[in-house]
């Protein structure tokens, strides 16, 4: 037998390696209630958030950065246009739309820093909740430890309310309507309540006051800023949240306050400028009248010269140069009042004044190589012109600039305003629904997978024949009847076993019984006697339900059967009969009393029973006795058949002792639960007993478990009752 056992096993290992897609449909089919039931559950909660979460919608607004030129600014001259020569980016943008400056102050005008809502039940307490009940607190404030803190309003009448403190104490009474103040903390909280609707007497409202940091958080958490295309200008601003109407406020305010910024931006700059361009006028013209007055002195005095062709060329050339290097002087001077020597911009100026200077220097030479009077009427003309048009220039910016600072525009505008959304963002109902489905049906078919791939146990008979060497003498389907029955039957001290055979013998599992009775009936031919052993690898494999119905079984055609119970450990078989363990087998074995002193008999014609009796401490040490041996001998003589069941191989060695005594030996295995391992071990143990096993029972076999038996249980042949 272990020779046999031995050459299988590498066949054995090849067939665990096969995939049948048969066997894995027959998986599903036979887990379909769990599946379903798994697939209906997760079906459920997906519909159950669906109804419970909150709708998300989204708001946005569209801005436009524009180029400084095209703002306010537009009509300035080329000189100032340096002044503000600095262009934003859309990233610098996106970044003033972030910072404090802006959505600080939509924070504070729209009160995003409050929270007033009614308090209800977590999750669910919406469904039934009024949907009216509402407050509007306009003024909240705390002092900074109360931050966060949760605060609570109790409604005492329409008009008026008690205002409760964190740790429950009552703070002071209050009137809608009405400033309220109390002391709390070394400080004090006010509170003002515009209005209160739908808020019967005993309505709690909950309050709470975020710090700033905290209030600019969850702002910023639904708050959504980017450029639309690469350095178009164009800023999309969006933001999700629960409140669509708030929602709608919060995005045009944030709009509206950067538009604002921008403006008083522009304005402060331009009145910067404004400031220094008018503390130089002064200046300019003081200057602007020395040059007139040197030049009419010298006209007076030298009389009316001509200026030559040669003088009129450096003259116009030498102005040209000495304004430029004037008007760079002047910016740089304005320059320096915002931005350190190392700017970028200043540096620019000082390189285009260098190279002014060194035309200057070349004009200089040539006029100092005309006459002494050309060269001074040069240089008081020169004088006199560049004054005038610096002077002048000067006076056109500060007028232009008093309308920049006067002005509303900016280089920033709102494009599309935010308008109310219609439908909800968030949650996608029916994809939810359609996902919640999908992944329940997922789990269930894992679940069901994995349920079989963690069970290891033998699925096919052909696997225990080619595995084992063993023929399978029959397969015995699990029977929902017998399931049935044994939840109906009473619990407790008195409980009781239904016997299948009794209370439908046309079951497929009696069928299956009667089958396996032909079978004994030749495996018996050359036995040295009728004793037919049932045992199992481990418990809970069924041996003692196949023992109790076998026995009913093979009482047909008037056959007298004994069934033994000799599990003297754990041996139940009484229960099936309804029958008291006591006075069995343990007592006739020690006692070496008569067989029939201690056979009852049962309500199944020809059928007696031996229990265990008391349970012994010894149970090995009394089966090896003497008095078993006669015993057995005893009944074989007084019995058609004697079935003896027996504790399982693997965990006892009483199988063994009783199977030195038995005419057929038969292993008994369970569909799904037994490994082919075990009951290879288990085969091997009997057999190194010097017991010769007859054959393998796979007991609970599930019809359509896609293991090879759905289609030998299709079909129910019987009598047919007219």
């Amino acid at each position: 037998m272990t020779d046999v056992v031995e050459q299988k096993t590498s066949q054995r290992d090849t067939f665990d390696d096969e995939i049948d897609l048969r066997q894995l449909w027959g998986h599903l089919v036979s887990g379909r209630w769990v599946i379903a039931g798994i697939t209906a559950f997760a079906l459920s909660l997906g519909v159950f958030y669906t109804v419970v979460a909150t709708p998300v919608f989204e708001v946005n607004t569209v801005l436009q950065v524009e180029d400084s030129k095209g703002g306010g600014l537009g009509a300035i001259t080329k000189e100032l246009d340096g002044l503000f020569e600095a262009k934003s980016s859309a990233s610098t943008e996106i970044e003033l739309i972030k910072s404090r400056l802006v959505l600080g102050q939509t924070i504070a005008d729209l009160r995003l820093d409050i929270t007033a809502q009614p308090k209800r039940f977590p999750v669910i307490g919406k469904l039934w909740a009024d949907p009216t009940t509402d407050i509007t607190v306009t003024r909240f404030d705390v002092p900074e430890p109360a931050y966060a803190e949760r605060f609570e309003l109790v409604m005492t009448s329409a008009t008026s309310y008690e205002l409760v403190g964190p740790e429950g104490d009552v703070l002071g009474q209050g009137q809608v309507n009405s400033a309220f103040t109390a002391p709390y903390l070394g400080g004090d909280v006010g509170l003002f309540v515009q209005e209160v609707s739908a808020a019967p007497v005993g309505t709690v409202f909950r309050l709470s006051k975020a710090s700033p940091a905290s209030a600019l958080d969850s702002l910023m958490q639904g708050l959504s800023i980017s450029e639309r295309g690469k350095q178009t200008g164009i800023i999309a601003v969006s933001l999700k949240g629960p409140d669509r109407a708030l929602a709608v406020k919060v995005v045009n305010s944030i709009a509206n306050n950067y538009v604002r910024q921008n403006v008083e931006r522009k304005s402060a700059e331009a009145g910067t400028t404004l400031e220094y361009i008018d503390s130089q006028l002064p200046e300019m013209k003081k200057a602007l009248e020395a040059s007139e007055v040197r030049f009419n002195e010298y006209r007076k005095r030298t009389g009316s010269l001509d200026i030559s062709k040669e003088g009129e060329l450096l003259l116009e050339q030498s102005i040209r140069s000495e304004g430029e290097r004037l008007a760079l002087q002047q910016k740089r001077k304005e320059l320096i009042t915002r931005f350190t020597p190392n700017h970028p911009a200043v540096q620019a100026l000082d390189a285009q004044l260098a190279s002014i200077a060194n035309e200057t220097t070349r004009f200089g030479g040539e006029i100092s190589a005309m006459p002494a009077t050309q060269q001074e009427l040069l240089r008081l003309t020169r004088d006199l012109q560049v004054n005038q048009e610096l002077y002048t220039t000067l006076l056109n910016n500060a007028q232009q600039l008093k309308v920049v600072r006067g002005g509303t525009v900016g280089n920033v505008r709102i494009v599309d305003p935010a308008l109310l959304p219609i439908k909800p963002v968030a949650p996608k109902k029916p994809l939810i629904v359609v996902l919640a489905l999908l992944l329940g049906g997922m789990l269930g078919v894992g679940g069901v997978l994995l349920r079989q791939a963690l069970r290891t146990g033998v699925k096919k008979a052909e696997d225990i024949e080619r595995g084992l060497g063993l023929s399978v003498l029959a397969t015995v389907p699990k029977s929902e009847v017998q399931l049935q029955l044994s939840r109906k039957s009473p619990r407790g001290k008195q409980k009781q076993l239904p016997l299948l055979a009794a209370h439908d013998d046309q079951d497929l599992s009696i069928e299956s019984l009667r089958s396996l009775r032909t079978s004994l009936h030749f495996a018996l031919l050359g036995a040295k006697n009728n004793i037919i052993m049932l045992t199992g690898p481990a418990p809970a494999v069924g041996k003692s339900f196949i023992s109790a119905n076998l026995a009913a079984v093979l009482t047909g055609g008037g056959k007298r059967v004994l069934l033994i119970d000799a599990d003297l450990r754990r041996g139940y078989l009484n229960q099936y009969f309804g029958l008291p363990r006591q006075g069995g087998l343990s007592e006739l074995v020690a006692d070496g009393r008569a067989l029939s002193d201690a056979a009852q008999a049962t309500l199944v014609p020809g059928l007696q029973v031996v229990t265990t009796g008391e349970l012994p401490p010894n149970p090995a040490e009394l089966l090896m006795h003497a008095h078993f041996s006669a015993l057995l001998s005893q009944a074989s003589a007084a019995y058609d058949h004697v079935l003896i069941d027996t504790p399982p191989v693997l965990a006892v060695t009483d199988a063994a002792i009783i199977g030195r005594h038995v005419g057929a030996a038969l292993m008994i295995a369970r569909f799904d639960v037994t490994p082919l391992r075990e009951l290879e071990h288990a085969c091997q143990r009997l057999t190194q007993g010097g017991v010769k096993l007859n054959g393998v029972l796979l007991n609970a076999v599930e019809v359509g478990a896609g293991a090879g038996y759905s289609y030998a249980y299709a079909y129910k042949y019987a009598a047919r009752k007219d």
